[in-house]
């Protein structure tokens, strides 16, 4: 419930432990961040970039996709 949260802060902090799991686990982490993305704000749209950006650097397709800004 915190990645809505009104204060950045609390958003930040909620999205915190999915970049945890998307170093070890992407699988796991595009699964939840598939969840997050349906009537997705642009807040959280910019907590999904932030959350992948880990495996956007080791090379990652996907994440790296989802870090491309919006056409």
């Amino acid at each position: 419930m915190l990645k809505d949260d009104p204060d950045a802060c609390a958003r930040r902090s909620a999205v915190n432990p999915l970049g945890d799991i998307a170093q070890d686990h992407p699988a796991l982490a595009f699964r939840i961040r598939g969840r997050w993305l349906e009537s997705a704000t642009l807040e959280r749209c910019w907590l999904i970039r932030h959350a992948v950006r880990h495996p956007a650097k080791k090379g990652v397709a996907e994440a790296i996709r989802l870090r491309q800004p919006a056409r």
